[in-house]
């Protein structure tokens, strides 16, 4: 009885590895995934040649064993498009065939040659024609900004009136390069490496600085307030380099705007000066980001990126009030220029001016460049469909 039912077992088990099904690997490298998604970790690249075991298939993922030389068994997801099933051989039964001369032998073969190239083809299915997978993010972090003449000319003014009124104060000016900086992006796989996107950030920064005068009556006392925004837009290619980690590039078209408040109070007296300007240009991004996979639909990620894009051609609007009712306002183009307090001394000075400024005590005018090159850091989230 014991022989009977060990026989039995055997028999069953020859019988189970005959029908297992073999799968070959086709391209020149095969992606063994975690799970059976185009975005799950890497465990391991097997190269062309490479047999595996089926255990089932989802979908179009294969669910295989691999067992490597050291005999360390992986267990793990591949495309279809990477792989091919080996047919076991078919037992047929030997004939004996009338012997044919040379000349049809090779008509033969040369009939039956098209028939085989057309079968290798067809193992390899294409995954072109299937959608491509896309994935959405969003992400937030902080960003520096390196600003450019709009902090050069609110230091230039708190330095202009400072240098006026002849007071040994020490100036205490904070440029804007700090922002917050958000974002959103789509993007579609080429391949398992290889994806193609569109993003967006939306980016805000601005600094006050306010400066008590010494020596001087009445007490007085001047501030000023940069600022700067950017909507910028890209196209990207984004390459994973290791199982969690990528890179990216692109080129970004940037709506950015800039705006400035200068003001000064003498006891009850005061004036102040409001500017905001806008302008469009181009620039290029590129990134280094960290994946952590949570599920094969999920995963959360760190990107640090750099940015280029220096922006000129601002056109706005600039407004003076004081707290006499007097108010007027100026529409035209930014421009950065000398002001000079004495023939020795001069100080850059940012303003919306309707003409390009040629008034006594000014020198070198030209238009304003807004520097919006930088770094960012962002944390975020993606979603896979």
């Amino acid at each position: 009885m014991v022989f009977l039912i060990v026989t039995v077992f055997l028999f069953a088990s020859l019988n189970a590895q005959e029908n297992q099904i073999k799968l070959k690997v086709v391209s020149e490298l095969a992606n063994i995934r975690d799970n059976a998604d185009i975005g799950s970790m890497i465990i391991f690249q097997a190269l062309q040649g490479a047999v595996f075991t089926s255990l089932g298939k989802e979908e179009e993922w294969y669910h295989i064993k691999y067992i490597q030389d050291s005999g360390e068994t992986i267990n793990g997801y591949v495309h279809e498009s990477l792989v091919s099933e080996i047919k076991p051989p078919t037992a047929e039964k030997e004939e004996k065939k009338p012997e044919r001369k040379a000349e049809e032998s090779v008509k033969i073969k040369e009939a039956r040659a098209p028939k085989t190239i057309i079968l290798e083809q067809k193992t390899v299915p294409s995954a072109i024609s299937k959608a491509l997978p896309f994935s959405i993010s969003f992400s937030g972090g902080g960003n520096y900004v390196a600003g450019g003449d709009i902090n050069k000319g609110a230091a230039g003014w708190v330095d202009y009136n400072l240098d006026d009124l002849q007071t040994e104060t020490q100036p205490n000016f904070k440029p804007v390069h700090l922002s917050y900086i958000f974002g959103g992006e789509l993007s579609f796989a080429i391949n398992e490496d290889l994806s193609f996107g569109i993003g967006a950030d939306y980016l805000f920064g601005n600094k006050n600085s306010s400066v008590e005068l010494s020596g001087v009556s009445p007490a007085t006392s001047l501030s000023v307030q940069p600022e700067v925004q950017a909507f910028p837009l890209r196209v990207f290619l984004s390459c994973s380099v290791l199982p969690q980690l990528y890179v990216k590039s692109g080129i970004e078209y940037f709506m950015a705007k800039c705006s400035y408040l200068y003001r000064s109070e003498e006891g009850e007296a005061w004036k102040e000066w409001k500017g905001n300007a806008s302008s469009q240009g181009l620039g290029i991004m590129a990134g280094l980001g960290y994946t952590i996979s949570i599920n094969s639909n999920i995963s959360l990620f760190i990107e640090t990126s750099g940015r280029i894009a220096k922006l000129n051609n601002f056109e706005g609007t600039n407004t003076y009030q004081d707290s006499e009712g007097l108010e007027y306002t100026e529409e035209g183009s930014l421009y950065i220029y000398e002001g000079h307090t004495s023939e020795e001394v001069s100080c850059p000075l940012l303003f919306i001016r309707d003409k390009k400024p040629s008034e006594a005590g000014v020198s070198n005018p030209k238009k304003a460049t807004i520097d919006f090159s930088g770094v960012s850091l962002q944390v975020g989230i993606k979603f896979r469909f």
